[in-house]
Formats: structure tokens, C-alpha cells, sequence
């Protein structure tokens, strides 16, 4: 009964689907036998939302060996959805931030990707904590093909605990107003015809400021407070494993088992849970399933750095706090019901 449930969904939405999916330059051709076979493996997921608009979840897990048999690169998969920027928003981002500096490298030898770099500048009163964009190369032959990214300044906690901790109190990072943001490069595909792009452009597609109010996509932007919701999940789990790696004699052996028991899914939480995937909602009311297991241990493999050095482990233990609170101010959107 679910099963003929989900057909009927998708077969309403179908026609929507083949509209609106975008067609990237020599994978145009795949198109139609794309549209067929995603559907019919299941590793599109519908939601139907309040406004009668329709988000599409392309699994990849369950299609990335679809695409590989159809000769198409996943990352040249895109779909343009329902919930575009109106020119009011369009404006508001263009009054917020600027785009400078946009440059089209070269590929590397036997590369078939070609990196771009720009630099965001905050023009707003306000400090922005993330962005995403879309950038959209052009083509000697006239074509085009647009790739997107997103930047969370927030989550420059997390490289900070791949070294040891320093003495330092650690400010969260913030794009403030009047500086300039390096975007690390976005790659973009060579044409058709194996050349490089003669020129790009990029649209800021969304911006989160640091009174958790947000402007653009709002997919995107109840994208990046679910994330967030996973990530203030993930940290509590870490700083418990810390804490009790800190009281026992031999901290590292402790961090070193813990972390082999959650690879390996065996691990509980103080509540009985297995360490494993964790659910949240976003502002948006839908749900994703995040899966922490690996981020978790990888957490405790970068503390083992620390060889059972006391001090080291306390400034780690403060930087996690420090970072754990800033994702639970973070990760609920401003005017939304918590």
C-alpha cells in the first residue's frame, strides 16, 4: 500500500520533474532515460510542501551507481526546484554583500575540471556567519553549466580541532562587516569541445547573519540550520567522550577504544542509544536523518594528538564548549518556534 502510494506520487509529479531538471551540456542527452530510472530505483525522494511546491532529495547512496552506468557525473547532476529568489530577495542580498575578484584558473594535466575563485565582501551592518552560491561558467561555444557550494564560517570551530588546542581564547569566526571573504575554489567542468570556461559569473544564493536572521533560498537556508542542529548534536556527543577520556588514567587508551567502538556501531550513549544517526527538523518542518559515526570518531582521533597532556586536553575541552554553544545560539532560525 505505501509502495502504490509512492508511485502515485511520483507520477503526479513527473511531468514537473521533466521541466524542470536541469540539462548540463553533453549530459543533455541522458536526460529522459535519467528522469525514467531515478524514479523507477527510488533514488529520488519526493516531499510535498503546505504551498503545493515539491523538494526532490536525490539520494546518492542508492543512485550513484545509476549515474555511473548512464555515464554521468554526479556532480554534474542538478535540479532546479520550486522556491526560487524573487527580485525583493535578489536585491537584499545585492545590498548585503559583493562579489569581487571572480578568477577562472587553468585545468590541471588530464583534468577535466577547471577551479574558480572569488571573494565575497560584507556590505551590511551586520556579521555574516554563511553563504551559498552558484556559480555559472560560459563557454567559448555559448553554452554554460553552473555548479553550487556553500560556506559555513561557523564550522571553522571544527578545523580548529584537528591540532591541539592553543592558549588563545578562539573568537567565532564571523565576516564582518566591511571585510573581505577568499571563497576556496569551486570546480567547474570543461566544455563539450574539452576547453575551459572564457568567463564565470556567481549569485549569492543565500546569507545568515549572526542574529540568526537569513536572507535567500529557503531551502538553503533550512538546510544549513538542520545541519547545524546535526552538528550541536555531534559536539555534546564529543565533549561526553572527552570528559570522560579527561577522568580516566589513561586518557588516550580511552579515546582510542571509544572511537574503534563507534566505527564499528557498537558504541552507546550514557542513555543506551547506539552512537549512530540522529534526526532533525528544520525551520522548514522537514526531516533529515544525519549519519554521525565517522565525524564522531574522527573527533576523538584528532584529541589523541594531544598524548594525555592534561593542559592540552582542558584548552580542547574549552574550545568545544566554546563551539557547542555557539551551534545551539546558531542553529535555530530567529522568529522560529524551537
Amino acid at each position: 500500500m505505501v509502495r502504490c502510494a509512492r508511485e502515485s506520487r511520483l507520477s503526479r509529479h513527473m511531468d514537473y520533474f521533466n521541466k524542470t531538471w536541469q540539462k548540463h551540456g553533453d549530459n543533455s542527452r541522458y536526460t529522459t532515460e535519467i528522469d525514467k530510472r531515478l524514479f523507477a530505483s527510488e533514488a529520488l525522494d519526493v516531499k510535498m510542501l503546505p504551498d503545493g511546491g515539491v523538494v526532490y532529495f536525490l539520494n546518492r547512496c542508492r543512485c550513484s551507481a545509476l549515474l555511473i552506468s548512464l555515464q554521468v557525473s554526479v556532480c554534474a547532476i542538478g535540479f532546479a526546484q520550486k522556491g526560487s529568489i524573487d527580485a525583493a530577495t535578489q536585491a537584499q542580498i545585492a545590498a548585503s554583500v559583493a562579489v569581487e575578484r571572480i578568477q577562472v584558473g587553468e585545468p590541471g594535466s588530464g583534468a577535466n575540471l577547471v577551479p574558480v575563485t572569488f571573494q565575497l565582501k560584507n556590505t551590511s551592518a551586520q556579521a555574516i556567519y554563511a553563504f551559498s552560491y552558484a556559480v555559472t561558467a560560459r563557454y567559448a561555444d555559448g553554452s554554460s553549466q553552473s555548479q553550487s557550494g556553500s560556506v559555513d564560517l561557523l564550522a571553522l570551530y571544527a578545523q580548529r580541532m584537528r591540532i591541539s588546542a592553543a592558549d588563545e581564547h578562539f573568537l567565532p569566526p564571523l565576516l564582518r562587516p566591511g571585510e573581505v571573504f577568499s571563497c576556496p575554489p569551486q570546480s567547474v567542468p570543461v566544455s563539450r569541445r574539452n576547453e575551459p570556461p572564457v568567463g564565470a559569473e556567481v549569485e549569492i544564493r543565500m546569507l545568515v547573519f549572526e542574529d540568526r536572521t537569513a536572507i535567500g533560498d529557503e531551502r538553503q537556508i533550512a538546510s544549513e540550520f538542520r545541519r547545524r542542529q546535526a552538528d550541536a548534536v555531534l559536539i555534546a556527543g564529543v565533549l561526553d567522550d572527552l570528559r570522560s577520556a579527561q577522568k580516566a588514567g589513561d586518557p588516550v587508551g580511552v579515546l582510542e577504544r571509544r572511537s574503534k567502538d563507534i566505527s564499528a556501531g557498537i558504541a552507546k550513549e550514557p542513555n543506551g542509544r547506539t552512537v549512530g544517526s540522529v534526526t532533525v527538523i528544520g525551520p522548514d518542518g522537514i526531516e533529515s536523518r544525519v549519519e554521525q559515526r565517522s565525524a564522531r570518531a574522527t573527533h576523538l582521533q584528532w584529541a589523541m594528538s594531544d598524548r594525555g597532556d592534561r593542559t592540552k586536553m582542558a584548552a580542547r575541552l574549552l574550545d568545544y564548549e566554546q563551539y557547542l554553544q555557539a551551534l545551539k545560539l546558531h542553529s535555530v532560525r530567529a522568529g522560529a518556534k524551537q
